[in-house]
This record gives C-alpha cells, structure tokens and sequence, in this order.
C-alpha cells in the first residue's frame, strides 16, 4: 500500500472579480435593515419573503422559492411585494393570525 501526499492550499480571496479579464472592484454591503413579509392570499399556507435594505439603499428580495430579486431602492422593492399580496410581518393584527 502506497501513501499519497496531497498539498492543499488555502487562498484567501481578495474583493475582486474578474470580468472579460477586466478587473473590477467588489464590495460587500452591509445590511441596513431587514424585515419579513408574508403573502395574505395563500392562507394558511405561509409563504414568506425576505426584505433587505443595504447601506447604498438598494434592496433585495428572497422568496419563498429560493428567488432573489433586486431593486435601486426599497420604495420598489416593497411595491413588488405587495403587488404580489405580501403584507408586512408586523402589520399583522390578532384576526390575521386567526
């Protein structure tokens, strides 16, 4: 029996990503805020999403789905959500949860 040696090396990976062999600049964003929003129509299955707002006031959506969206600003990330039927987590009132 032969023992194989394997070398492995760690890279930590700097803040950049190449594209068309162009370097470009990769910032990681912080959170601002963070709220969850449930779609009303589908009770009483709970089908959740995810608001993000980051410090360059962009927004993100993660649905239900494992779907992420983004949008330049919150304003237009919560008209897509309650275009979609989604309510805010905590404007739910007590008849809401029954």
């Amino acid at each position: 029996m032969q023992l194989v040696k394997f070398k492995i090396t760690v890279i930590k990976v700097k803040d950049i990503i190449k594209i068309n062999g162009n370097k470009m600049q990769f910032q990681q964003k912080s959170i601002l805020k963070e709220n969850w929003w449930l779609m009303w129509c589908s009770f009483p299955n709970l089908n959740w999403a995810r608001l993000r707002t980051y410090d360059d006031l962009s927004a993100e959506i993660l649905d239900c789905d494992g779907s992420k969206y983004t949008f330049s600003n919150e304003e237009e990330a919560r008209y897509s959500l309650m275009e979609d039927e989604y309510t805010q987590f905590e404007s739910l009132d007590e008849e809401d949860e029954q």
